[in-house]
């Protein structure tokens, strides 16, 4: 039974398995990354990878070895360690979709909260529920979750080999990685190569030209021979160069022909300067061209993905898959100054409150989402709030936390009550030539709070890789 095949084929024998298995077993340690996540059970790994081409769930008695975490990118930021760490599971039940096969897995955990993983529709996601429902992560973070309310118990069957299923999870995984990182370096490789090969040719150009400016020396010379027959204004002269043959020589009539010599001379100098460091600039070109032929054929001999890892830092190269809205390429990504402070309240959703004017303009129409709630208090100057909402229900004591943090970074924060508009982010709008930090809210409600700090915790991340 292929683990390529329809999730559904072998997920309801893995789901029984895995409720025999883990039933009060404590989440020692996380690793997650985009699409897919690895729970540390009592000294075994669950691992759930939800994003295509590669769907899997499997129970490992073994670690992931370390090249393969680096390759596949573990996300220090992401939410579901803090949100996971030393909770016990409970139940593990399938989902199942509109059409009664099993899509997806849900773990239970003790607390009310469900860590719930959807294989179809294709790539697949994840995402943490709290005991309401509401949603308090999801990865990738850019896709919202199917719903599926339909939950399923199975029965343990005796035709279903959890341990060749692990090996078969496993072996594809590692084929998976080792696919993309050889694709990245090759793709790599190859960008240095025409990067090479165009730098070779730009250079080419420039030293032809170099080369047909210099040969202005020889009419310099001719015009420094013959200056003093030559009659200031002229245009043109015509003279006999060293051959005896006749050459006709262009001049600026605004300059004198002492003034024409010397800028024949200088452009004579300049153009002979360029030629040198042009050669230069060939060699070094010539040698880039060689390293990369080296490489590539260093490359071609590479077995192991750890033979690939050491290869990629050997050219500097980050293995990690970008982070969504990311753009890497081989370059060492700067630290970003975030816009916002990061308050999380105990439900584990996050609070972003912008620290000057300009910061509440990039909060609110470049970070925010358009269901995120935007809260503001009313009538005077004060930060743009954020409560992040993932696109699913956020209840009211979050929002109360949120209002009160909203009345608190406001120039009424020394009032008694505060009212603070609430809208979503959506209905947000930023008036034409209207100065930093003002925005026009639409469909707002008020609430009534005082400038607490409402229970949770700050964040002390202040930049971004």
């Amino acid at each position: 039974m292929s683990v390529l095949s329809a999730p559904y084929r072998w997920l309801s024998p893995l789901a029984a398995d895995l409720a025999r298995q883990l039933r009060g077993a404590e989440v020692e340690g996380v690793l997650s990354g985009r699409g897919w996540i690895s729970l540390r059970l009592s000294g075994r790994y669950l691992w759930i990878v939800a994003l295509a081409p590669l769907r899997a769930l499997w129970l490992d008695e073994r670690p992931l070895p370390k090249e393969y975490a680096l390759a596949l990118g573990s996300h220090q930021r992401s939410p579901f360690g803090p949100l996971l760490r030393a909770s016990t599971i409970q139940r593990v039940l399938c989902l199942v979709g509109e059409s009664g096969k099993t899509e997806g897995l849900r773990l239970e955990l003790q607390d009310g909260r469900r860590l719930c993983a959807a294989f179809w529709p294709r790539p697949g996601h994840l995402w943490l529920e709290d005991a309401e429902g509401g949603i308090l992560s999801v990865s990738p973070p850019q896709a919202l979750p199917k719903r599926m309310e339909l939950l399923r118990e199975e029965a343990p069957s005796d035709d279903f080999d959890a341990e060749a299923h692990a090996r078969e999870c496993r072996e594809l995984l590692f084929s998976e990685v080792e696919e993309a990182v050889r694709r990245r370096l090759r793709d790599t490789l190859k960008a240095r190569k025409r990067k090479a090969e165009r730098l070779a040719a730009s250079l080419q150009e420039e030293a032809a030209q170099a080369r047909a400016d210099a040969g202005t020396r020889e009419l310099a010379d001719l015009l420094a021979a013959n200056l003093s027959r030559i009659a200031p204004g002229r245009a043109e002269v015509e003279i006999v160069d060293f051959s005896g043959a006749p050459r006709t020589l262009r001049l600026d009539p605004a300059l004198t022909p002492a003034a024409n010599l010397d800028r024949l001379y200088r452009r004579c100098a300049k153009a002979e300067r360029k030629a040198i460091q042009v050669a230069a600039r060939q060699d070094e070109a010539a040698l880039e061209s060689k390293r990369v032929q080296e490489l590539e054929r260093e490359f071609t001999e590479l077995q192991e993905l750890r033979e690939l890892v050491n290869f990629a830092e050997k050219l500097g190269i980050d293995l990690r898959p970008s982070a969504p809205g990311e753009h890497r390429g081989n370059r060492t990504r700067t630290r970003t100054r975030l816009p916002y402070k990061i308050f999380v309240l105990p439900t584990g959703r996050e609070v972003w409150i912008g620290k000057s004017a300009s910061d509440n303009d990039e909060l609110s129409f470049k970070r925010a989402g358009k269901t995120d709630l935007w809260l503001h208090a009313g009538g005077v100057e004060g930060s743009h709030v954020i409560l992040r909402s993932a696109g699913g229900p956020v209840s009211k004591a979050e929002i109360q936390a949120a209002a009160q943090l909203a009345a608190l970074f406001s120039k009424a924060k020394g009032s008694t009550t505060v009212p603070v508009w609430l809208t979503e982010r959506r209905y947000l709008r930023k008036p034409r030539k209207a100065p930093a930090g003002v925005a026009a809210p639409q469909r707002t409600r008020t609430l009534f709070v005082a400038p607490v700090q409402p229970e949770g915790r700050w964040l002390t991340r202040e930049s971004e890789d």
